[in-house]
This record gives structure tokens, C-alpha cells and sequence, in this order.
């Protein structure tokens, strides 16, 4: 059984998009902030958030792409593994 450390880059990319959502029968802050943050509200986030990117390989214009972090990982796979790398 043989050992190989394989070293690989992780990095950590954010995506930043600015979602607007109109205030809704005189709802104030406390109210749209627990919508926000419920199961339904995550879901409306994450279908506004993708509705109109056009992904095809370039990110659309209203879509910031940030690289937060580069860090240079080690990890070891062993030969017992369904690793390629081994």
C-alpha cells in the first residue's frame, strides 16, 4: 500500500449580487428580517439571487465576483483509495 501527498489550490470565490424587494402592506424591519431568514425566505433569496445570471462562463454585469482567499492544500491519498491521483 502506497501513500502520495498531493498538493492542490482551494480557493475561496464570493459572489456578490444587490436583490431588491419591495415593502409590502407597511411591513417593517423586524418583520422582513425573520421572512429573510425562514426556509421560505432562503428559498426566494437563492431564486432571485440566480433569475437573470446568464452563466456562460463569463458572469453577467451585475454580478461582483470576489476572490477572497488562495491557500495551498496538502493531502494525502492513499493507494487503498478510488483515488486517480494515487
Amino acid at each position: 500500500m502506497g501513500t502520495k501527498l498531493v498538493k492542490e489550490w482551494k480557493v475561496t470565490i464570493s459572489l456578490t449580487r444587490e436583490l431588491m424587494w419591495p415593502v409590502e402592506y407597511g411591513e417593517g424591519e423586524e418583520t422582513f428580517r425573520e421572512w429573510l431568514f425562514s426556509e421560505d425566505g432562503r428559498k426566494h433569496i437563492k431564486d432571485d439571487f440566480f433569475k437573470g445570471m446568464r452563466l456562460t462562463g463569463v458572469f453577467s454585469k451585475n454580478t461582483d465576483l470576489e476572490i477572497d482567499e488562495i491557500e495551498l492544500k496538502e493531502t494525502e491519498v492513499k493507494s487503498t483509495d478510488t483515488d486517480p491521483r494515487v
